[in-house]
């Protein structure tokens, strides 16, 4: 769908179906708030608010641009937003929110002190930006054990793989899912 298309469903007040949002970028999709005008852009954003895609896209937008955007949006609506979002691209945004420390108040206590940790490091640094989430199992967990927890935990985080690991964290191997999902179940 090209924007045309996306400016006559805003002009209407109809919804952007899921799908199309899904199949745009979220690059080009945050071209295309830029280029809107603020009450369409307020529109095609409450669209991606309720996808919960508005966060990726938020994350590509011009800092020019993304700081007016999210000066403009209601404490209750930041809220929403930050208690959806995937937290790399949460510690990034929320420098660009001019009420951050109010808005930290109301979100949850690990969103808050995941948030402030990420935050303690200098803005362009690798300690603001690097993952410390990860998927582990004890190196004696069968195939079938880890695809059960990989299924459990994979509803909230992307996994690529599998640290193996002991009850005090020493790293004893490092697994791909294709290896964990190819392993007969008992090995």
């Amino acid at each position: 769908m090209q924007k045309n298309s996306i400016i006559k469903l805003l002009d209407k007040s109809q919804a952007i179906p899921l799908k199309t949002l899904r199949h745009i970028s979220s690059a080009d999709m945050a071209s295309l708030l830029f280029e809107l005008d603020i009450e369409r852009s307020e529109k095609l954003f409450q669209s991606l608010l309720d996808s919960k895609l508005a966060v990726s896209v938020l994350s590509e937008m011009k800092e020019p641009k993304l700081k007016s955007f999210l000066k403009s949006l209601s404490e209750e609506t930041l809220i929403k937003l930050f208690s959806e979002g995937q937290m790399d691209d949460l510690v990034y945004l929320i420098d660009f929110v001019p009420r951050s420390k109010k808005l930290l108040d109301q979100l949850s206590f690990h969103q808050k002190t995941t948030l402030k940790k990420f935050m303690a490091y200098p803005q362009d640094s690798a300690g603001r930006i690097m993952q410390d989430d990860y998927f582990f199992l004890s190196p004696e967990a069968s195939a079938e054990e880890g695809i059960e927890k990989l299924r459990e935990y994979s509803r909230e985080k992307f996994v690529h793989y599998i640290y193996a690991t002991d009850e005090n964290r020493v790293l004893h191997g490092i697994l791909s899912i294709r290896e964990l999902a190819i392993s007969s179940a008992k090995t």
